[in-house]
């Protein structure tokens, strides 16, 4: 059982009133772990990112062939050429690859599905009226995977075969050109169509937001979905066309954030994501306006305020940014045309040591298994805990009277943690950064 520490929610308070900037200013790379992956040798450049339960980066190049990356291994492989031999095919689009399962990739082509599982490929489009298979997402009630194919509609994949969602018939729209889907949590289905706006579906009721029902399609009329999130609060990001960003709240309210609204550095927006507590996107340049900000930014979901984290003065490879993806670790994939950038964000704001203060070592760091505190005298009882990047308590205990302590963290995955460390009823805690291998 984990639960939150009361206290770290403070300093993170705290640490984030402290790295807010103003609007105009790039940020500093101060609140993250910032580490860059290695370069692949490629004549295309990286577009779409997805991280598995295992940790290996699945990637579509712009090419749209697939490629693997074992942060482990330091090693790209290739995947195109070999399905394209299984299946007899002269040429792979690939569109979208979706985590299943631990052991099942899904991967959207111009053929259907292919799914990759074990080195071994299999190919689904029994069902379908057109094979494109544009864009898919797992149902997170069924376990279903569901497609979208443009002017076909919307289909599910159960028993080995897809099958047409019958409901859209109630909408009675000729022509309704799907354009992505996804789901809340609860299963909840919302899809968008070029020219209709966006629909929800929820307990066998559609509902559809237009520009007369409070939605904001600024390039005339035109919804197609480029991206969407939903944070915190249950509300839903969308990106529709070089739009901004609409905002759909969990009281059925539509805003809107934009240039003209003040919010943004630019309308043109392509990806959105909710990570470490706040709303980030990534904005296109302005071909016309080379001042124009563009790359990589945060919005803080309580003020609207936008922090811009340029290449410049951050590892971010370049500001020509295709993709930003959460991993399973609850890192953040920025996915530059150069290569990609994993941000770890940090939970406290690390307390110094006095110089009237014990000296604590903690080590080895990077660990392994077993993680070793030392102190310079012998003390008095001593309380510890261990957070993930979360803030959530995943190990606790306490010593006296020594000068060294052990604590397990072998059955612990890779990734950033935090020892905090009490020492009397008075003292301030002290918070050591340490990195699982």
């Amino acid at each position: 059982m984990t639960e939150k520490c009361p206290i770290i929610y403070a300093f993170v308070l705290l640490a984030l009133s402290l790295f807010i900037p103003n609007p105009d200013l790039s940020a500093q790379s101060e609140g993250y772990d910032w580490e860059t992956l290695p370069v692949w040798d490629n004549d295309k450049f990286y577009y779409r990112v997805t991280v598995d339960s295992e940790g290996i980066y699945w990637i579509i190049d712009s090419g749209y062939r697939i490629h693997t990356f074992d942060p482990v291994t330091e090693l790209y492989e290739s995947h195109s050429e070999n399905i394209k031999d299984a299946f007899g095919w002269s040429t792979l689009i690939s569109y979208k690859i979706t985590e299943k399962s631990p052991d099942e990739m899904w991967v959207s082509t111009n053929h259907g599905a292919v799914v990759i599982s074990e080195g071994e490929f299999m190919h689904y489009s029994d069902g379908l009226g057109i094979p494109n298979m544009e864009w898919s997402m797992v149902n997170p009630v069924t376990g279903d995977i569901w497609s979208t194919h443009g002017l076909s509609g919307i289909s599910f994949f159960s028993d080995g075969v897809f099958s047409d969602f019958e409901a859209l018939d109630e909408l009675e729209i000729p022509s309704l050109n799907v354009d992505r889907l996804w789901f809340e949590d609860d299963g909840s289905l919302w899809f968008t169509a070029w020219d209709e706006g966006v629909f929800q579906y929820v307990d066998g009721i559609f509902k559809q937001y237009t520009e007369e029902n409070g939605l904001d399609c600024v390039l005339g009329g035109n919804c197609t979905c480029w991206s969407f999130t939903e944070d915190q609060y249950d509300s839903q990001w969308l990106v529709l066309a070089y739009s901004g960003l609409q905002r759909f709240s969990s009281t059925g309210e539509w805003s809107y954030y934009s240039e003209s609204t003040g919010h943004l550095p630019n309308d043109k927006i392509s990806k959105v994501i909710f990570f470490d507590n706040d709303i980030w996107f990534v904005a296109a340049p302005n071909l016309a306006d080379d001042s124009v900000l563009h790359g990589l930014f945060k919005m803080d979901i309580e003020t609207y305020e936008v922090t811009h984290y340029d290449s410049e003065n951050t590892p971010i490879l370049s500001n020509d940014i295709w993709d930003i993806h959460v991993d399973p670790q609850g890192r953040l994939c920025v996915v530059a045309e150069e290569g990609i950038t994993v941000l770890t964000p940090w939970p406290t704001a690390v307390s110094p040591i006095a110089d009237n203060e014990l000296a604590i070592e903690v080590f080895p760091n990077p660990v392994s298994d077993i993680l070793n505190i030392s102190v310079g005298e012998t003390m008095g009882k001593t309380n510890y805990e261990l957070l993930d990047i979360s803030g959530r308590r995943l190990l606790a205990g306490s010593f006296e009277n020594t000068t060294a302590a052990k604590i397990d963290m072998g059955h612990l995955t890779k990734g950033v943690y935090v020892l905090v460390l009490r020492s009397g009823d008075e003292a301030p805690p002290s918070y050591h950064k340490i990195h699982k291998d």
